[in-house]
C-alpha cells in the first residue's frame, strides 16, 4: 500500500515586546477611586489593571483602548489577560480593529466572546498590517457597565525584524580572545 502523506502548515507567531507597546487612546479610566489607568493594561504586572470609570459615574459599553505597537507588523492576535482579583469588568463580547495610521479603523478584524476566566485568552485573525490595535469591549461577563484588562499582548506573523530586539543583560561574554559578545546572538551570522 502507498504511504499516507500528511501536510501541515506551521505558522510562527511572535509577541511584540512589551517595551514597544504604548497606550494611544481610551474612552474611560478610573483614577479617583483606584489606580485604574489604561497604561496598566501594558505594564507587565498581572496584579494591576485598566478599569473604566466607576467613581461618580459609570459610562456604559462600548469601551475601548488603543495600543501603538511602535512599528507596522502583520498582526494576527490580540492576547487578553482578564483582571485576576475578581470578575468585575471582565470582557464578554469584543471587537478588535487594526489600523496603520491610528485614524482609519475600518471593520473589525476579529469579533467574538471571551469566557469568564482569569486565564489569558486570544482573539486570533488573518494577518493584517497594523501599527495600532483597538480592543473594543461590547459587554461585560455579568452585564455590568465596566471594563477591566490586566494585560494586553500582540502577536505578529513570523519573526520580528532583528532591529526590534535588544540584548539587555547577560551573565558573561568573551571579548579578550575572540568576539564572543552577547549581542552576536542577534546579528544573523550563523558562524
Amino acid at each position: 500500500a502507498a504511504p499516507t502523506t500528511y501536510t501541515a502548515t506551521f505558522t510562527s507567531v511572535t509577541r511584540v515586546p512589551r517595551a514597544s507597546l504604548r497606550v494611544r487612546g481610551f474612552d474611560s479610566q478610573e483614577t479617583v477611586g483606584e489606580n485604574g489607568r489604561a497604561t496598566n493594561a501594558i505594564d507587565g504586572n498581572r496584579a494591576t489593571y485598566w478599569h473604566t470609570r466607576w467613581k461618580g459615574a459609570a459610562p456604559k459599553h462600548p469601551h475601548h483602548v488603543d495600543i501603538d505597537l511602535g512599528a507596522t507588523y502583520p498582526v494576527t492576535a490580540l492576547y487578553y489577560l482578564p483582571r485576576q482579583s475578581a470578575d468585575y469588568g471582565r470582557i464578554a463580547a469584543y471587537e478588535v480593529y487594526a489600523s496603520t495610521d491610528g485614524v482609519n479603523w475600518g471593520t473589525p478584524v476579529a469579533r467574538g466572546r471571551f469566557v469568564n476566566s482569569a486565564a489569558e485568552q486570544a482573539a486570533v485573525f488573518a494577518a493584517a498590517p497594523a501599527r495600532y490595535l483597538r480592543l473594543r469591549a461590547l459587554g461585560e461577563v455579568k452585564g455590568r457597565a465596566w471594563t477591566t484588562v490586566a494585560e494586553l499582548g500582540v502577536g505578529v506573523m513570523g519573526r520580528l525584524p532583528r532591529s526590534t530586539v535588544t540584548v539587555r543583560g547577560f551573565d558573561s561574554q568573551e571579548t579578550a580572545g575572540s568576539d564572543g559578545r552577547a549581542v552576536n546572538v542577534l546579528d544573523g551570522d550563523k558562524a
